[in-house]
């Protein structure tokens, strides 16, 4: 099926004459851009949004201005990259916090994989789908502070209170996702969308959470799939999760956002 979809991506890109974005660059894009349209809001009514895995928080500085009253977290654990985040947003102390720390289901000292290619470490090590396909390699490995969202919230200055929602929550952890859904339970049920990076066919770090697994933890909270973007080749890729109407709710009311499908870019 994979090799089918890139065939029809070739195809696609010669009509067209150009190179297309991969497909979950798209599903990114439109996350960053239409957030509060999936959640049948006003930009200016998105109002908290957690970036966990953030890196050096690119997609940040792209939504700060769209969504002019939301207050982020970014949380990143790697000590080479943490000195440039924070100088990023050294001027944005009153939207954004920067947490160098990893997030899991668990608190305390946990070890972090840095690997040769930013952006792609991991509390979680290598497996060989990602040094088959990525030629990924690990660089070193060290102890990170480790923090569950559902105590961390609790000292955050910016923390919303618990009759309000967190618009977003934002997962890219290469792998960790469910460890880090484990730890927000409290706040699943009040959060009102996840976007999460996802493998649909293979494991490409050790202990990686594959789609359909992460799916059967978030829908007892009431989360369905709308936006799917997926790398042809690997399969792995972006997804957008909102309840149905946007709304925070504890439990999956067993349908969808109103006149809202899943779009697939690219995935099987």
């Amino acid at each position: 099926m994979s090799r089918i979809l890139r065939k029809i991506y070739d195809r696609l890109e010669q009509l067209i004459g150009r190179r297309l974005p991969p497909p979950y660059e798209t599903a990114q894009e439109y996350t960053e851009s239409l957030l509060h349209v999936f959640l049948h809001c006003a930009p200016e009514e998105i109002g908290t949004i957690l970036v966990v895995g953030g890196f050096v928080g690119d997609e940040v500085r792209r939504m700060l201005p769209r969504y002019p009253n939301a207050k982020f977290a970014i949380f990143e654990p790697s000590k080479k990259v943490i000195p440039i985040t924070n100088q990023r947003f050294a001027d944005q102390g009153d939207r954004v916090t920067v947490v160098n720390a990893a997030v899991s289901d668990q608190s305390g000292q946990l070890l972090f994989h840095e690997t040769d290619i930013p952006g792609t470490s991991s509390l979680l090590p290598l497996a060989a789908p990602a040094v088959r396909d990525y030629n990924l390699k690990s660089e070193s490995v060290y102890e990170v502070t480790a923090v569950r969202l559902d105590e961390w919230i609790l000292q955050w200055k910016h923390a919303p209170g618990s009759d309000h929602p967190i618009d977003l929550i934002w997962c890219d952890v290469q792998g960790a996702e469910l460890q880090v859904l484990r730890g927000a339970q409290r706040l699943l049920s009040r959060t009102r969308a996840l976007f999460v990076e996802i493998s649909i066919r293979e494991r490409m770090y050790e202990g990686n959470v594959l789609f359909r697994e992460l799916i059967d933890f978030v829908k007892p909270y009431g989360f369905e799939p709308v936006l799917i973007g997926t790398d042809p080749k690997s399969l792995t890729g972006n997804a957008l999760l909102i309840k149905p109407a946007g709304q925070p709710s504890g439990s999956s009311s067993g349908g969808r956002a109103e006149g809202m499908e899943t779009e697939q870019i690219g995935s099987a």
